[in-house]
């Protein structure tokens, strides 16, 4: 375990860089934050059905962004000024376009006849209906995206298990990344002898526990282990807990907290969550990323006041995400099409086809809000205001680190 002192992960999203190439020219940006972590979201080669989370292929990187060279200097620049590099792992499912999808087919979830279980993205039927097998696979994201099949029977896949292990120990070994968010533990837990699709039957259960702990531990003897991170959905704050005691990980957010931010603007209401939250040593505060609203728009409150409800004493890890420092808002109709949202945004692309939603309500909580290019006129604009944001948050972390 590494919860000694304040940490600091800032994420990037990949996808709104373009390039691998031009986030390693902006971690210089990042060590100057105070960040200890770099995080990227998913960088393995895709058909992009999902944004990265629908991967193809989990020993190389998408070429879109670059090739393995340069990945490999990125590692290389974020060590040499002192940035640990996370990757994302993506467990829980691949693309149907993996090559697993023919070779291992018995690695997915199938059924011959369909569930009452449905999707999170549009609410619609979790099943999709293959004609080469005549069975219909689960997915509880993208319909390109089938959901792997980790405990067959009740019984750990060793397969899966042993592949995972050996796909961190190339990336740590031979590329020199640090760690791993692992995305969508918790459906790991998935009980399919429930007919109807309920949270409990889907998120709570051991076992994530089983595989989160084979996974975090796969050297022995003094070898390092890699650096951790979690996401959870949680009802009531339970889940932190028990993830927290029985699992290996390093740190854990919680969507509880933005969940609260939705229902909720009253910030006093939001910083005693906090403060609960906080007294689990694991916890790590992540208020906005790929997948929300910006902060400041959901609480209309200033940028700066962002910075203080993050880092305060209490709070000992914290998530940044890119342009969070800067206090960007949603962004206005004018830069934000309806056509951007449906590209950026394939779970507001589902809903628009599927589902009667309207452009507006599409445009409240898109997770497009968030993945627009990081507006680097603004970032060099602010490092040279005293007043500005960025400025104030450079001053508000170096802060809080010495708290």
């Amino acid at each position: 375990m590494s919860n000694m002192g304040k940490i600091l992960v800032y994420q990037l999203w990949p996808l709104a860089w373009g390039s691998i190439k031009a986030m390693t020219l902006f971690l210089s940006k990042i060590k100057a934050l105070g960040a200890d972590y770099v995080w990227l979201s998913p960088i393995n080669q895709s058909p992009r059905h999902n944004h990265g989370y629908d991967v193809s292929d989990y020993y190389t990187i998408d070429d879109r962004l670059g090739s393995i060279k340069d990945f490999d200097e990125f590692v290389r620049t974020a060590h040499a000024i002192g940035l640990k590099v996370i990757m994302e792992l993506v467990i829980d499912s691949t693309s149907t376009e993996h090559r697993w999808f023919t070779t291992n087919p018995d690695w997915y979830i199938w059924e011959t006849s369909v569930t009452n279980w449905h999707n999170l993205m549009d609410g619609q039927s979790a099943w999709q209906f293959d004609a080469r097998r005549g069975k219909y696979y689960l997915h509880l994201g993208h319909p390109k995206q089938a959901d792997l099949n980790w405990f067959p029977g009740g019984v750990p896949n060793r397969s899966l298990i042993e592949y995972f292990r050996n796909v961190m120990k190339y990336w740590m070994t031979s590329h020199g990344v640090d760690g791993f968010r692992l995305a969508q533990a918790q459906s790991l837990n998935k009980n399919l002898s429930k007919k109807d699709f309920e949270f409990e039957s889907t998120y709570v259960g051991r076992n994530a526990i089983t595989v989160i702990n084979e996974l975090s531990n796969i050297y022995s003897g003094t070898h390092k282990c890699p650096f951790l991170m979690l996401d959870l959905y949680d009802t009531d704050g339970s889940a932190l807990e028990y993830y927290s005691s029985e699992t290996d990980v390093e740190y854990i957010t919680s969507r509880l907290l933005k969940a609260e931010i939705t229902k909720n603007t009253r910030i006093p209401k939001i910083q005693e969550s906090i403060n609960r939250c906080c007294e689990n040593p694991k916890f790590m505060l992540e208020l906005e990323n790929h997948d929300s609203p910006r902060l400041i728009s959901q609480l209309s409150i200033t940028g700066k006041e962002a910075m203080d409800l993050m880092f305060t004493p209490k709070v000992h890890a914290v998530c940044l995400y890119q342009g969070q420092e800067l206090g960007l808002k949603n962004p206005s109709e004018k830069e934000l099409s309806l056509v951007d949202i449906l590209n950026l945004d394939a779970r507001a692309a589902l809903q628009f086809e599927h589902c009667e939603v309207t452009a507006e309500s599409l445009r409240q909580d898109t997770r497009a809000n968030t993945r627009l290019p990081l507006p680097l006129d603004e970032y060099a604009r602010q490092e040279l205001d005293k007043n500005s944001v960025l400025s104030f948050a450079k001053e508000v972390i170096k802060a809080w680190k010495k708290g």
